[in-house]
């Protein structure tokens, strides 16, 4: 429960925020955002423990990410029989939108969206099992996207909720606008 009203609070700031900073305000002109592109590598956050993400902007404002991840390594059993062994793999793809509220390249981003999880074992001679989740996913975040490209940089809060609840995580990306 603690959790939960959390990250209400937390939403609600960030609403306010953006509901202050985007009003039409002659003193603040609205600069260009010219580097619509960007790709980055994001560490834990939405995708994961790791993922590959691309934003593109499709106003000044207001863009979509597609994020990838993929994880897989090899396992020893220690069954009857110590030759035997088996993979585990587990892919995730992440779909956002997401708002940045400011101004130039230093900006507050509030994302929303969904992730899928597919993960897979198959241990020889034992047999494979395999399953999928969905999750609804968010970011509470500081960004700095220069107008024109160049070094990106994100920081935020990215938790998760599904069929089991709220998780919390945050996130870092590194990467470039274009």
């Amino acid at each position: 429960m603690q959790r939960r009203s959390l990250f209400s609070s937390l939403l609600l700031c960030a609403v306010v925020v953006a509901a202050v900073a985007g009003s039409s305000n002659p003193a603040f002109a609205q600069l260009e955002r010219r580097a619509k592109n960007s790709m980055y590598l994001e560490l834990l956050g939405n995708g994961g423990l790791y993922s590959l993400n691309y934003d593109r902007m499709l106003s000044n404002n207001f863009g979509v990410r597609l994020g990838v991840s993929r994880i897989g390594f090899d396992i020893a059993t220690l069954d009857q029989d110590p030759d035997a062994d088996g993979k585990i793999g587990v892919s995730t793809l992440s779909l956002m939108t997401n708002y940045l509220v400011g101004q130039g390249k230093n900006c507050l981003e509030l994302g929303i969206g969904a992730m899928a999880a597919f993960a897979s074992a198959d241990v020889d001679g034992v047999g494979g099992v395999s399953g999928e989740g969905l999750s609804a996913t968010g970011t509470i975040g500081y960004r700095i996207q220069p107008l024109d490209g160049g070094f990106l940089f994100r920081v935020g809060f990215t938790p998760a909720y599904n069929k089991d609840g709220f998780s919390t995580w945050f996130g870092i990306s590194l990467g470039a606008a274009f």
